[in-house]
């Protein structure tokens, strides 16, 4: 076989990828998968009502795969996917091809709301017997006796729009964790626009990391019912137009409704969390009103926060209750190596907490917690562009050091140097993301039409920083293209203009040194057809 070496060049625009693109196959899911089941990333699954995944059965779902939140069946947007105690579900994307859980609405007309979103009743401790989410809005209790349960892996995903109201004041979330086991991975998960909660825990052990909340109505992390899980990596980025009419926070922390002593202790442990709130500067007007603290803890609650960051909140951390602040005291409960930037007011208490002594244990040199007077202070990138957000620390940044290991509450987290959920060199949020999803286009193949004459397609390193090697091998001599276009369809380099091409294996190497961040594709053109693949720059 000939091996043919082509060094891409140039940089172009001259047609767009969509006008070549093939539409996804549409199918609607509707009833309990109770069989195992595989959703391919070919076609665009349409859910209608409550699907539950259950007696054993598992949900597999391949990376890129689409999945939407349609109307049920008395045309409402009371649709969700639930996985019962007795279903699993391994839905593992890659940070090229995640998979989205999103609207069935057009693109520009997508809102909170548009469906239930992802449900887990699980079978882990809680400190309620047999509850119902929400008073059983949806059928199905949660909780028991099994710690390590397992109900599968979602990894690289995106939940988008979720959040319906089944009843007044009782939506469901983008991702509802009730009684989730440890042995269920949840990793490199984005929330975005909930009517409700980005994440919320109802008990359970279950670890997450690499999580982003975005654009959250209500909370961003709410914690209930004995969650005593470890959560590690996670941002958050609030917008100063949009707040629920109960006040919107960081974190909202409960050991339940009644505050009371029942056991297990909502006692989670949370490293590396960067949570930003709609106050970009001390002068900003709050257009809502209704934009509160970074974290309110509350109601004899003892969760752990370690080496994160709250920057532009109306309050930093309100300790509410005199019970949850002596958890504080007597070290029950920590708050150490954490940055508090530019919250109008750094801490509040209520609840019969004394202000004296929170502020004073907050100060505290050995739990070596630091304040500053701006967000500006922290030195992030470029948090507050909504449209493409960076929360990575610029160099000199007080975030980059100050982390601190050594409390046993952290025994298994990963150690870092910076506080708050990235380094300055961090890409871990880069690719799979999407923080325009009102607009994204769905519908389109990720990896455009299958040619004949074109097999094992591959770009490497992907993601890549500077250039990439595009290989795939030729059934036959033929005249080839082969093009990078970006999301939107503009090419955005010509690697190779009708080039006759002899059949067998063939690699080029494509310089991508000229373009920003960002998802792009690579196309192959012959006159059988075309096909793509996608590559991430990220530097």
């Amino acid at each position: 076989m000939k091996m043919k070496r082509i060094v891409i060049l140039g940089i172009t625009a001259l047609t767009t990828l969509f006008a070549m693109a093939q539409n996804k196959a549409t199918v609607n899911v509707s009833g309990d998968i109770t069989a195992n089941r595989t959703f391919y990333k070919d076609t665009i699954y349409v859910l209608s009502g409550l699907v539950y995944v259950k007696n054993n059965a598992t949900l597999t779902i391949e990376a890129g795969t689409v999945v939407k939140g349609g109307l049920a069946p008395d045309n409402s947007n009371a649709t969700a996917l639930v996985i019962d105690k007795t279903g699993k579900i391994n839905a593992i994307g890659t940070a090229t091809d995640p998979i989205i859980f999103t609207s069935n609405k057009d693109a520009g007309k997508r809102e909170f709301g548009d469906w239930g979103g992802i449900v887990f009743f699980g079978e882990a401790p809680t400190n309620k017997i047999d509850p119902q989410y929400e008073n059983g809005v949806i059928p199905g209790t949660y909780g028991g006796n099994n710690p390590t349960h397992n109900q599968g892996t979602i990894k690289y995903a995106r939940i988008e729009f979720a959040g319906y109201p089944f009843e007044a004041n009782r939506e469901l979330n983008s991702l509802t964790l009730c009684g989730v086991g440890s042995g269920t991975t949840l990793s490199y998960i984005q929330c975005s626009y909930n009517n409700d909660d980005a994440f919320e825990w109802f008990g359970g052990t279950v670890n997450l990391d690499h999580i982003i909340a975005y654009r959250t109505n209500d909370d961003d992390f709410d914690v209930d019912f004995g969650y005593s899980g470890k959560v590690q990596f996670g941002v958050s980025l609030s917008d100063s137009g949009i707040a629920d009419v109960s006040t919107k926070n960081g974190f909202e922390i409960d050991n339940d409704a009644n505050g009371s002593t029942q056991g297990p202790l909502t006692s989670a442990v949370f490293s590396n969390m960067t949570i930003i709130g709609a106050y970009y500067n001390k002068s900003f007007y709050d257009q809502t009103g209704l934009h509160g603290r970074g974290a309110h803890i509350r109601r004899n609650s003892s969760v752990s926060i370690f080496n994160s960051a709250w920057l532009g909140w109306k309050e930093g951390i309100r300790m509410d209750g005199s019970n949850t602040l002596n958890k504080y005291l007597t070290d029950s409960a920590t708050l150490a190596n954490n940055v508090f930037a530019g919250n109008l007011t750094q801490f509040t208490v209520a609840g019969g907490a004394d202000a004296n002594l929170f502020t004073t244990y907050v100060a505290n040199p050995a739990n070596m917690n630091r304040e500053l007077d701006e967000v500006s202070d922290a030195m992030l990138m470029d948090p507050y562009n909504y449209n493409a957000p960076n929360f990575t620390p610029s160099a000199g940044s007080p975030l980059l050091t100050g982390a601190g290991f050594v409390n046993g509450k952290l025994a298994g987290f990963t150690q870092t140097t910076y506080v708050g959920a990235f380094g300055q060199n961090d890409t871990w949020a880069q690719g799979w993301t999407e923080f325009n999803p009102v607009n994204a286009n769905y519908d389109l193949l990720n990896s455009v039409g299958k040619v004949e004459n074109v097999a094992n397609l591959n770009v490497y390193p992907n993601p890549t920083t500077e250039s990439v090697t595009v290989a795939f091998d030729l059934t036959y001599s033929t005249e080839v293209s082969v093009e990078v276009m970006d999301l939107t369809g503009k090419i955005v380099a010509n690697p190779l203009v009708n080039s006759f091409m002899d059949g067998g294996a063939q690699s080029l190497t494509a310089d991508l040194s000229a373009l920003n961040n960002g998802v792009f594709f690579v196309v192959i053109k012959t006159a059988e057809g075309v096909q793509s693949t996608k590559v991430v720059v990220s530097r």
